[in-house]
């Protein structure tokens, strides 16, 4: 995301038309502006939307140890709707992400006061959700309403890293309810400041007209079609990592790291398939992301009988899986490449969308999966958790089919 708030970078652009609105808005703006990637404003820019991104996008990221805790702990435990929670809170800020785009671009001048408003909603349902007494209660709090508050004060990361160790560390210490709460006022005071150096650097422009015929478009229908599948099993591992740890006689702490592990490699999957898309095909590095996630899946968890071996899959399913949401850039520059006139910030808000609804519906189908699996077979194959492989497994291998739309000339 650039700095006035909406675009994409020039790299996802695909043609020339939002660097025409910023010549406008320059140029409107007179000889004022600070440099764009340098100087105080843009390194407090960048400080601001770390710490915003850390604690906004990590407390979902590190929903692994909740799950664990909830799951372990009254008045969830054996509760058979807890995986719904994370999924809900996830899928939601992915899935608003297109509204939030098209209301920026309609009202430009609510930029500034909106993630405020965001962050009041995202704390209070982190302190309303700390007197949760059902399953249904969390998911309403924290899952709906944290994610809204957390569409508006966001546009993923280290806080992945870091969540998941701060929030075992709590949960073990205090409780979830007083967790919850001191996590409320941990985001409130840093993001608070942060918001206010996360600023635009160009003055709000005039109210933008937004054409969503691509959604119709087949190159983009294609692509999403696959965004879509693989949101339905990329978030399972991340929830039931730790729980899965605990099964095979792993420690508590040891289930946190690998999901730190999981995030880390994430990370480093993202750089890696953000170079690839800027040297090959998308559809490239979505079947190179497909493939290893699928082997890490099958041939990894399915047999993963040990902490280490569990640690092993945590790195390669991050590392391949975890990096399909940088493609996203790619995806973007070819649906503009092909539509003109095309807001990339919508598009990309789309394909967000899209890995919202795989999420959100991934909840209550894991839920419903896991039990034993009646399969005769060893390690994860053979537990309540065999399914549950199984269908991680099929998504990440759907989700890479769209390399074989390159057949057909002039399609992708």
């Amino acid at each position: 995301m650039s700095r006035n708030g909406i675009s994409l970078d020039s790299r996802c652009s695909g043609d020339e038309d939002s660097s025409h609105h910023w010549n406008e808005d320059r140029a409107a703006a007179g000889s004022t502006l600070a440099p764009a990637d340098s100087g105080k404003d843009a390194w407090l820019f960048l400080a601001g939307s770390f710490v915003i991104e850390t604690l906004t996008w990590g407390f979902a990221l590190a929903f692994g140890v909740l799950q664990e805790y909830y799951s372990t702990h009254e008045p969830f435990a054996e509760s058979k709707n807890i995986a719904t929670v994370g999924t809900t809170a996830s899928g939601i800020m992915y899935l608003g992400l297109p509204l939030w785009f098209m209301s920026l671009l309609a009202l430009p001048s609510t930029r500034k006061v909106s993630p405020y408003v965001g962050l009041v909603i995202l704390c209070s349902a982190f302190v309303a959700s700390s007197f949760a007494t059902s399953t249904n209660q969390l998911i309403v709090l924290q899952g709906v309403f944290y994610s809204l508050g957390g569409v508006c004060v966001t546009g993923t990361g280290i806080g992945g890293v870091i969540v998941p160790l701060l929030m075992d560390a709590l949960l073990s210490k205090y409780g979830f309810r007083w967790a919850l709460r001191a996590w409320a006022a941990l985001v409130f005071v840093l993001t608070a400041p942060a918001l206010y150096f996360v600023k635009p650097r160009l003055p709000p422009s005039k109210v933008r007209e937004f054409n969503l015929s691509f959604l119709i478009n087949p190159t983009f229908f294609i692509l999403q079609l696959g965004n879509i599948v693989q949101g339905l099993g990329y978030f399972i591992p991340s929830i039931y990592l730790p729980t899965y740890a605990r099964y095979i006689g792993g420690s508590p702490i040891a289930g946190t790291m690998t999901l730190v592990a999981f995030n880390t490699a994430s990370v480093v999957g993202c750089v890696i398939a953000g170079i690839l898309v800027d040297r090959c095909h998308v559809t490239t590095p979505v079947a190179l992301s497909a493939a290893g996630a699928t082997f890490a899946c099958f041939g990894l968890w399915g047999l993963a009988g040990t902490i280490s071996a569990l640690f092993v899959f945590s790195i390669m399913y991050g590392l391949f899986a975890g990096g399909y949401v940088a493609t996203w850039c790619g995806v973007t520059m070819l649906v503009t490449s092909k539509k003109a006139r095309v807001e990339p910030s919508l598009v990309y808000g789309f394909l967000c969308a899209g890995r919202g609804m795989g999420n959100i519906i991934s909840g209550p189908v894991s839920e419903s999966l896991l039990g034993e699996s009646g399969l005769h077979a060893a390690m994860g194959y053979g537990s309540k958790f065999g399914p549950l492989i199984i269908f991680t497994g099929a998504t990440a291998l759907l989700s890479g089919l769209t390399l074989f739309a390159r057949a057909k000339p002039g399609l992708l």
